[in-house]
């Protein structure tokens, strides 16, 4: 089989393989399967079921003339994110003639009631090529072992042209026709357009013989239009018959038939990795809480017994009922897990008088408010099993001690070890980059934080190995740029071993809820240069603002470590906003303003954070500047989708994440700096919705 074809098995099985591997192997994976484009459905059509929040799935599919390799997430319970490549194959032992990649969204409107069906709205190829691209809105019911599934399509789904548009009566966007080819991608302006529309539908049953097997029908709008103007191609019948066999919960495998000419294959690869093990979960050797006071009091030992188990207290007191400190966090667990263990450590030699336990968490030296809770709320739950964390946080208080925390000698807070030591395994992936299919890049960085000098002061060192790529075919047909962003990522990943970061970083919480940092030195792989960031993010409040400014250095990729300046240097600055949606729990980013290339624009950003410290975010910028897209055109767009996964650390380990991206490579629009220590996400851990998400914590 050739290279493009193993190309697709072989990322389908990789990607799946380490989530595979830290997961929990009693996943529960929805019944639903999905259609040969990768989003849930039938065997052609999609219906209107999703996953469970935080599934991913690795496809495979062929339907001649197409291979289909798809990458999908549920970001959220109602929101799934799909890169998908298209390859035009005469068969599926040849290389592909064409490619045709898609970014994929499906959104649910309705849950399914006893009244009423699940109704989702969809775009396939909602940025990508023309050909593969549509729209639909479906709906699907269940009723005992039968699903129903039935919508309407636009597009690629509206081949059949069953009906006239009928949203042309809403606007002049919804009328006219609608190009099925050509090489512009797929613009805003072709969602929901053309002169028809399309109907599909079908039904699946679950066999109650045999777990895991269902039968699939349906028919469907495609006519193959754009295939019999481009080739001589026989059209299959819309009509389709199948089965999906699920004998794991992690695969599926599914076959149709499309009348008595056509065959379907379809082989999906799934995790969740909510069901990963939690990165606070591998720390279990702490000293417990002594079930009966003593009448030791002794703060000093507070810290010395504290660090033993790598909690960070300073400046304990013991006065009269309460006991208060300060805790540094760390990178390696959430909040409240270390909260609840430097609470143990503080109740241990507080004395008998102590009824009152306060920490002020901090972070790179910004502040968050100050966290009391009883004493005897953390005994009945940790030393007498009679409590819990929600009888805890109930009786908690969080406020702002700003003066008390204030007051610190400065001088006090020196520390001159490095810290917080981080191995990070990269893997990103272009599914498509013009006739040259796949593209990855492998790599690890190891990287340190400190010392903190003066309390203010964090600095930071990494190096990067660069393992493995393919990058050398990433200008075969795209020309190089004369003043590069990042299209000469090939040239920084051709040295086996580059300095990352080397920066230093003046941070300070200026008052409640207002938080700055000024950054210098190397601040990512590609550019040196310095900057500022100020953010607003108060605690009881689901936004966040804030506003940042760089002069950047451009790296010079033929210098020693990738470490020399090239001479080239831009100012860019953007405002930025956050806003926690509190059902879905998903953070929606915006980012507006200067771009590397000096381009104006946005970035729209969708944020999931699971309880395991699991994120998952899918992005997508608009610039006022074009860029040579994936088909030799130009481009006023980028797009990608984030996953990391803190797989935590052990004593004398450093703590390792993994993480992987889909995304196009050595884009020059729509760039931004890398931060090293980007103020919302270094302030999550003092956030309430971290506390709140990860509280049940505090007893583990």
């Amino acid at each position: 089989m050739r290279k493009h074809i193993r190309s697709y098995l072989l990322y389908a099985a990789s990607t799946l393989a380490v989530l595979l591997l830290t997961a929990s192997t009693s996943v529960a994976q929805s019944q639903y399967s999905t259609s040969i484009y990768g989003p849930l459905g039938l065997n052609t059509i999609p219906n209107a079921r999703m996953d469970e929040a935080g599934t991913l799935r690795a496809q495979t599919a062929f339907l001649d003339p197409y291979l289909h390799g798809m990458l999908g997430f549920q970001i959220a319970e109602p929101l799934y994110i799909g890169i998908r490549q298209t390859g035009e194959v005469s068969t599926i032992d040849k290389n592909p003639d064409r490619f045709y990649p898609g970014l994929d969204l499906k959104l649910r409107l309705l849950t399914e009631t006893k009244t009423r069906p699940s109704v989702a709205v969809g775009l396939q190829s909602a940025i990508g090529h023309k050909r593969m691209a549509g729209e639909y809105i479906t709906a699907s019911k269940r009723y005992n072992n039968f699903d129903f599934t039935a919508g309407i399509g636009w597009g690629r789904f509206a081949g059949a042209k069953h009906l006239g548009n009928p949203l042309e009566a809403f606007g002049n966007h919804f009328k006219g026709t609608r190009a099925a080819d050509g090489q512009a991608p797929t613009r805003t302006a072709d969602w929901f357009t053309g002169e028809h529309i399309g109907l599909f539908g079908g039904i699946e049953y679950f066999a109650p013989f045999l777990k895991g097997l269902s039968f699939k029908a349906d028919f469907n709008g495609d006519r193959f239009r754009a295939e019999n103007a481009a080739f001589y191609y026989d059209t299959p019948t819309p009509w389709s018959f199948g089965f999906n066999y699920k004998p794991a919960p992690y695969i599926d495998i599914g076959i149709a038939a499309l009348g008595k000419d056509k065959v379907m294959g379809r082989l999906s690869l799934q995790t969740n990795i909510k069901q990963i093990r939690d990165r606070d979960a591998h720390d279990k050797n702490y000293k417990t809480l002594r079930p009966r006071r003593t009448e030791i009091t002794a703060p000093g030992w507070m810290t010395l017994n504290a660090e033993k188990d790598g909690i960070m207290l300073s400046h304990p007191t013991a006065d009269d009922t309460t006991a208060h400190a300060h805790l540094k966090l760390a990178n390696n667990a959430s909040a409240p897990h270390q909260i609840g263990h430097a609470a143990i450590h503080m109740a241990n030699h507080a004395g008998p008088a102590i009824e009152e336990i306060k920490l002020a968490p901090r972070v790179h030296n910004l502040r968050g408010p100050t966290i009391s809770f009883m004493r005897q709320d953390l005994e009945a739950a940790l030393a007498k099993k009679q409590g819990s964390a929600e009888e805890i946080w109930h009786n908690a208080e969080i406020a702002y001690d700003f003066e008390g925390a204030q007051k610190i000698h400065l001088a006090e807070e020196k520390d001159t070890f490095f810290r917080d030591i981080n191995l990070t395994l990269i893997n990103q992936t272009s599914l498509a980059e013009e006739d040259n299919g796949f593209l990855h890049r492998n790599s690890a960085i190891l990287s340190m934080t400190g010392p903190f000098e003066f309390g203010f002061l964090t600095s930071g060192l990494g190096f990067r190995l660069n393992l493995s790529d393919d990058l050398h075919k990433l200008h075969t047909y795209r020309p190089r740029a004369a003043l590069p962003v990042r299209s000469d990522v090939d040239k920084f990943a051709d040295r086996f071993l580059a300095l990352d970061t080397a920066y230093g970083a003046f941070t300070h919480t200026i008052m409640p809820d207002l938080h700055g940092a000024v950054s210098y030195g190397y601040l990512e792989e590609m550019y040196a240069g310095v900057g500022g960031e100020i953010l607003y993010r108060p605690f009881n409040k689901r936004f966040a603002v804030g506003a940042e400014s760089w002069l950047a250095l451009k790296r010079d990729p033929n210098s020693i470590l990738n470490a020399g300046l090239s001479g080239d240097h831009v100012a860019t600055g953007h405002i930025n906003t956050w806003y926690d949606l509190p059902s879905p729990d998903v953070t929606i980013g915006l980012k507006a303003g200067r771009y590397l290339a000096e381009d104006l624009g946005a970035t729209l950003s969708l944020k999931k954070e699971f309880k395991n410290g699991a994120k998952l975010e899918g992005y997508i910028t608009a610039s006022n500047d074009s860029d040579y897209d994936l088909f030799g055109g130009r481009v006023h767009h980028d797009h990608g989708i984030k996953l990391t996964i803190p797989l935590g650390g052990y004593k004398y380990t450093p703590n390792t994440d993994i993480k992987a991206k889909i995304a196009p490579f050595g884009r020059d629009i729509g760039q931004a700096i890398q931060s090293p220590l980007p103020l919302y996400e270094t302030t999550e851990p003092l956030a309430k919705a971290h506390l709140i998400r990860h509280w049940d914590k505090i007893t583990d």
